[in-house]
């Protein structure tokens, strides 16, 4: 359900329900439906209030989120974070800046 709130654009919709379910998993489903800044800001609060593991896919969306709001210096940050980075971290800090302006 998440997920097709996600890749429909129901941003608020998939918040709500990752509210009820809140895992890792759902948790990359709702960052990928984060085009607002604002709302993926909120989104790793909760991680780090809840005290959720940053893993690969964790921190990868959160990196792919930032770099997709035009943020790369926050997707650094959670980048340098990660204590074990692996093909797909790097792969979501690559694209990130690749997405940015020259």
């Amino acid at each position: 359900m998440i997920s097709g709130y996600s890749t429909m654009g129901f941003a608020k919709e998939a918040i709500g329900l990752f509210m009820e379910m809140s895992s890792q998993m759902t948790l990359v489903s709702v960052l990928g439906a984060c085009g607002d800044l604002d709302l993926g800001r909120w989104v790793e609060g909760l991680v780090l209030e809840k005290k959720m593991e940053v893993n690969s896919y964790v921190g990868s969306a959160l990196i792919d989120m930032y770099g997709k709001c035009g943020d790369l210096i926050s997707a650094g940050r959670v980048f340098d974070s990660m204590p074990n980075k692996d093909v797909i971290t790097w792969n979501a800090i690559i694209t990130s800046c690749g997405l940015q302006p020259p």
